[in-house]
């Protein structure tokens, strides 16, 4: 039995607690700001704001760039969040998506190995994308569900010949019916389509959104 408490629980726990919605995201791109230390770069911005979110974010990409080093730098980040406050919620934005034992040793790595409390997927490859990482009934899935980059739109707003709706419209009915398993799934959203949000809400009233919106996407 999974006696963890559960991520949607966490979450909500420490939205009341901070009054905040806010997730920021570390993303430590050393081509747009002056990074000598990537962790005492996260560190202080740590310092300056952790009474002011409900998660912090770290893209993984940024990390994994730099190496050994960088990946040294993503645990530790990880580790000082919890040392700070174990409330706060760590969001892996790995993005990842692929299927069977693959998937199962990605969502193994973010969930069991650096025991942060959710994931950002992809689901290019359907259910078997997502199942691995849903099991973890004590963390959170977010699945990107509707991109803010102006190419998206090729195939998230491809319209399904049989239901008359957009592609992302349909994700989201295929998310809302994964969650039915563990309630745990969530889904990203991009802040620049407000219009699709809406549509999405309607579909899944009832799945946290994870919306970027501010700084530039990548």
């Amino acid at each position: 039995m999974d006696l963890k408490l559960k991520f949607k629980q966490k979450l909500t726990n420490i939205i009341k607690k901070n009054n905040s919605v806010l997730s920021i995201g570390l993303d430590p791109d050393k081509n747009k700001m002056p990074i000598d230390n990537i962790f005492e770069f996260n560190k202080r911005i740590i310092d300056s704001t952790f009474d002011l979110v409900c998660a912090y974010k770290p893209n993984f990409a940024f990390y994994e760039k730099e190496g050994l080093q960088g990946m040294q730098a993503l645990y530790k980040t990880i580790d000082y969040i919890k040392s700070v406050d174990s409330d706060i919620v760590i969001i892996a934005d790995a993005k990842r998506g692929d299927i069977g034992n693959t998937s199962e040793a990605y969502a193994y790595s973010i969930f069991k190995t650096m025991d942060c409390d959710a994931a950002t997927i992809n689901v290019y490859g359907g259910e078997d994308s997502v199942a691995p990482f849903v099991e973890y009934k004590s963390k959170g899935v977010f699945v990107w569900c509707r991109a803010s980059n102006p190419s998206s739109d090729e195939l998230q707003k491809v319209i399904l010949a049989e239901s008359n709706i957009y592609l992302y419209e349909y994700l989201g009915i295929l998310i809302s019916k994964w969650n039915d398993k563990n309630n745990n799934i969530g889904l990203v959203a991009g802040a620049t389509n407000i219009e699709d949000i809406k549509k999405i809400k309607k579909i899944c009233p009832e799945i946290p959104f994870l919306v970027p919106g501010i700084g530039s996407q990548g």
